[in-house]
């Protein structure tokens, strides 16, 4: 409920209309599938997989817990596919990795939000991991989601697919993302 988590964001904030919304989502919906339609029949069944998705969360996903943040996780993940297919018409090994690096880190950002989230989320009745199981199973469900993050980052290099510069960039990251987690935790102590 963003008149309550994020006032200011376009559409509670009234600087865009319902109307202006419905337009553009439908506008772009419909540029969206005809580019991949364009790309090729492999794109448009992944872009409109995912249209699906994104269509099936706004209708319940919102307010269905984990499973909506799955949902939105793998939409974010899926441009790396649709990118892959854009590309050579394919699902490489590397396509699916940076897939699930985008899906998990967005995972464990997703239940953070929630947390963020608990008081517009109780109003609307949502179910997320901080309302129906707690603050510390949230916490530890997103840290489970960047630690699929962290190990998976580490692939591309150890299969020769990339090279030190990946693994040195991974590293800053994974080591960022270790950071920020145990401050929170501190924290929550």
């Amino acid at each position: 409920m963003d008149r309550i988590n994020r006032p200011e964001r376009p559409l509670p904030s009234g600087r865009v209309t319902a109307r202006e919304v419905w337009a553009l989502a439908i506008a772009f919906g419909v540029l969206g599938l005809l580019s991949a339609a364009h790309i090729g029949t492999t794109a448009l069944v992944a872009a409109l997989i995912i249209w699906l998705v994104g269509q099936a969360y706004n209708w319940k996903g919102n307010d269905a817990g984990l499973a909506g943040n799955m949902m939105v996780s793998a939409s974010v993940g899926s441009t790396f596919i649709i990118g892959g297919i854009s590309v050579d018409g394919t699902f490489s090994g590397l396509v699916w990795t940076f897939a699930g690096l985008a899906f998990f880190f967005d995972l464990g950002e997703e239940i953070l939000r929630g947390i963020m989230d608990v008081r517009g989320d109780a109003i609307r009745g949502s179910r997320s991991l901080i309302r129906t199981r707690g603050r510390d199973f949230a916490l530890k469900s997103a840290g489970v989601a960047f630690s699929a993050f962290i190990l998976i980052s580490f692939a591309p290099y150890l299969t020769g697919l990339m090279g030190w510069s990946y693994l040195a960039i991974a590293a800053v990251i994974d080591l960022t993302i270790i950071y920020y987690k145990a401050l929170d935790d501190i924290k929550s102590k």
